[in-house]
């Protein structure tokens, strides 16, 4: 997961597209937040919970 922080400001360092791009070219999913506004947070925390879920559970019918 990547997360692109300070959506809030408004000179950005990194645009969103690059940062989608990033998390392309790793296989990451992206989420644009703001932690101070609170802006996509529990949303991506949200996603990574599920992701770790998902993995154990085909971790755990694979057997390992």
């Amino acid at each position: 997961m990547l997360c692109g922080n300070k959506i809030d400001v408004e000179k950005r360092e990194v645009t969103p597209e690059e940062g989608q791009q990033l998390a392309t070219r790793y296989g990451a999913k992206y989420f644009e937040v703001s932690a101070k506004i609170g802006t996509s947070v529990a949303a991506s925390f949200n996603s990574l919970i599920d992701t770790l879920q998902s993995k154990n559970e085909v971790q755990k019918q694979n057997g390992n």
